[in-house]
């Protein structure tokens, strides 16, 4: 009995399912007796009518709408910004509670000109479209209504508003059916909706004439743009009639726009809008449009450039980079960063040291491995974060203070390690097991490699930041083997040794001594902790690093109680260690967590701060100070640096505090700013662009020029590793 009810209801709702689609069929379809779906309104000269993309949807789908407007000829309707005069078109919509419609998607505009005004809008015939989602408690097999009241205004020579209520049903089912309507009227109007771009570059500079030029770039794409418009979101920015120019240089697009009277920067410091671009392709001529947001710069200082062109990167081309690449990679081995790490590789070496030479070798591809691997993660984080829209560049991990505390951590614990204070157990303990014990298998040489290529990142080697310059603007594969040349260079000489480890016969064999060198690095793994509480303070002033040190203590407890659980599973006193081990970390976390996210940045030093620890009279770096001192004609030095750069350290101590530097950078022609790159700071991030780097430390000259202009000699850049004699070589051309 109950089996034939069940058959009933299937057969009940195979029916009705049946009934619903050829409801859809007789009555949905173009030519059916429904006429609500294709019902036009016609006023002020212009035909509209609603399409919708389905005739019927999914719950929990979504569809576009699309609003198709087709005016007589010589009349149009208005784009989002009118321009000199009308008004755009504006949407009431009444939907079921379970229906949302989103904002207009406009497709990009025409330029019409009425002199002595001129217009954005749509002549002969446009579609806006409009996403309606649908909620995923609709229920299947009904139809449901969209209402849309519609405002526009109709120009000629005079202009004509109008209204319209409009209205169609789509039925909600459990497959989606388009409507061929829509791909008839509609789609070939989508190509029209200006697109986010990643590889088009941009940048917006105010002339002292009062034009505003845009510079426009395409990464990697050699179609040719013949013609170029800018549409902007703001009716307030630019003169609308006024002619727009384009003008080509050195791979780089300039349009020349005037900006309104109405234009004020300090309210308007964004250029946004719509860019469109008439480019020759191999299929011929094409038209694409682009949604364009850049700051507007006080000042032109360049022509933004592709890689190869831009200051302290001329004449560099992919090869050159992988080259640079690869020596800055090899040299990172002498860096002051690297330092404490290669005890960990030291004595990974001396373990090996008595293995057949296969077996090394094996070792050797496992470190290469994850030198690589890191390399290419680093490579691949960099160009999504800027892929959606931040600008970051080498190091830039070290920037956010939770990387800081969890990079203590970790040596913290690999120094307990090396002391004896804790044994191989589990959880953290584990992780400082693979890194430097468990001779079985090859993970401790992959992860001693990764290991190795995190502390490298605060310093910069010479030769390196051209290179990462150069593959931080070009396409990923261009950027791939440059990373990887960079990552082969630093691997270099420990796969050279397990290639060839005739020099490992040397070692003499593991005993009592090596036990006492290993307590020896592992006061050595300290000196990272120390250093990065450093920046950990600069980043967030003095509580959070007594909050740090806190946090290690406890940490290091808790690891301590962890490593004895082992031997005392299964007795009275393991469960109550366990408990201790976990309240004991959850404290510390609750301290470091706290102070990281509740305690402010420490005020930026001024320059009498500065001046005490190095003798240099330094001005914090800002775009106004560097102009001031333009306008003045007086030299500028200008030291990109950050507290977790090893490198920038390294040359303050060496250069910036020699007696003639200090007496040379004070002087009264020369302004000495200091671009602090510790935590994120954006102005900092686009001036180090402008000189097409990404990495520091970096160190710019400039000449001095004639008073009142802020144009002149172009910059030099110094190399990664100064001198005082290098510096005093530059400043002495003054």
């Amino acid at each position: 009995m109950l089996d034939m009810r069940q058959k009933n209801v299937r057969k009940i709702t195979s029916f009705s399912n049946i009934v619903f689609y050829l409801f859809l069929f007789f009555f949905l379809l173009p030519g059916g007796s429904f006429l609500k779906a294709e019902e036009r309104v016609y006023s002020a000269h212009t035909a509209v009518e609603l399409v919708p993309e389905v005739k019927a949807v999914r719950p929990g789908g979504d569809f576009l709408v699309g609003i198709h407007m087709r005016m007589d000829p010589g009349w149009h309707v208005y784009w989002l910004n009118s321009g000199d005069s009308g008004s755009a078109p504006s949407l009431t919509w009444s939907l079921p509670s379970y229906l949302s419609a989103g904002d207009i998607r406009w497709p990009y505009p025409e330029w019409i000109k009425q002199p002595p005004l001129a217009s954005y809008g749509y002549t002969e015939e446009t579609v806006l479209f409009v996403p309606v989602s649908v909620s995923e408690s609709a229920r299947l097999n009904q139809t449901f209504p969209l209402r849309l009241d519609l405002k526009w205004l109709s120009c000629k020579e005079d202009c004509i508003p109008a209204q319209a209520s409009l209205e169609l049903e789509v039925g909600i089912a459990s497959e989606t059916i388009r409507h061929p309507r829509f791909d008839e009227l509609c789609a070939p109007h989508l190509s029209r909706i200006p697109v986010e771009d990643p590889s088009l570059k941009a940048q917006a500079v105010l002339e002292q004439t009062g034009r505003i030029k845009l510079f426009f770039f395409r990464e990697g794409r050699d179609n040719e743009v013949i013609d170029a418009h800018f549409f902007p979101f703001s009716p307030d920015v630019l003169e609308h009639a006024a002619a727009q120019e384009m003008s080509f240089q050195k791979e780089t697009y300039a349009l020349s726009l005037t900006a309104s009277d109405l234009f004020s920067f300090d309210e308007t410091p964004f250029l946004e809008g719509v860019l469109v671009l008439d480019m020759e392709t191999e299929e011929g001529r094409a038209t694409h449009s682009y949604r364009v947001r850049t700051a507007i710069g006080e000042e032109e200082l360049f022509m933004m450039p592709l890689a190869e062109d831009a200051p302290g990167g001329k004449g560099m081309t992919v090869w050159v980079s992988v080259l640079f690449a690869f020596l800055g990679g090899l040299m990172l081995n002498l860096m002051p960063c690297v330092l404490p790490v290669l005890s960990i590789n030291v004595l990974g070496l001396i373990q090996i040291a008595g293995e057949d030479n296969r077996r090394i070798w094996r070792h050797g591809i496992a470190f290469t491995a994850g030198i690589m691997v890191m390399f290419w993660a680093l490579m691949a984080a960099i160009f999504i974060l800027k892929g959606i829209g931040y600008q970051i560049g080498w190091g830039f991990q070290f920037q956010q203070p939770s990387i800081v505390v969890l990079l203590c951590a970790l040596f913290f614990i690999l120094a307990m390690y090396l002391w004896g204070m804790i044994r191989i157990g589990s959880g953290a303990v584990q992780v400082s097991g693979t890194v430097l014990e468990k001779k079985s298998g090859f993970s401790r040489s992959f992860f001693r490699g990764v290991l190795m290529t995190v502390c490298a990142t605060p310093c910069t080697a010479p030769f390196m930041g051209a290179a990462l310059g150069f593959a931080l603007v070009r396409p990923v594969y261009e950027a791939f083997w440059v990373f990887s040349a960079m990552g082969l260079g630093m691997a270099l000489p420990y796969a050279l040794l397990s290639r060839f480890p005739g020099l490992l016969h040397y070692v003499p064999k593991p005993g009592r001594w090596m036990e006492q060198l290993k307590s020896f690095f592992g006061f050595l793994l300290l000196a990272p902790v120390i250093y990065m509480s450093e920046i950990l303070g600069q980043q967030k002033g003095l509580p959070a690093v007594a909050a740090l040190y806190y946090f290690l203590l406890l940490l290091g407890l808790t690891v301590w109680l962890i490593g004895t659980l082992s031997s005392e599973a299964g007795s009275k006193k393991f469960a109550l260690k366990k408990t201790l081990a976990l309240l004991v970390l959850c404290l510390g976390m609750f301290l470091i967590v706290r102070t990281i996210i509740i305690a402010p940045a420490p005020q930026a030093g001024g320059s009498n701060a500065v001046s005490q620890q190095s003798g240099v009279r330094w001005q914090q770096y800002s775009q106004e100070a560097f102009d001031k001192a333009r306008m003045e004609g007086k030299t500028i030095f200008i030291n990109f640096t950050a507290a977790w750069c090893t490198t920038c350290k390294v040359n303050d101590i060496v250069a910036f505090r020699d007696p003639q530097v200090i007496a040379a950078l004070n002087d009264r022609s020369i302004v000495a700013l200091k671009a602090d790159w510790t935590s994120y700071d954006p102005t900092v991030t686009e001036a180090l662009s402008r000189y097409n780097r990404n990495s520091i430390p970096l160190y710019v000259y400039y000449g001095g020029n004639e008073v009142g202009a802020l144009s002149g000699p172009d910059p030099l850049i110094l190399p990664e590793v100064i001198t005082p004699r290098i510096v005093l070589d530059v400043l002495n051309d003054k």
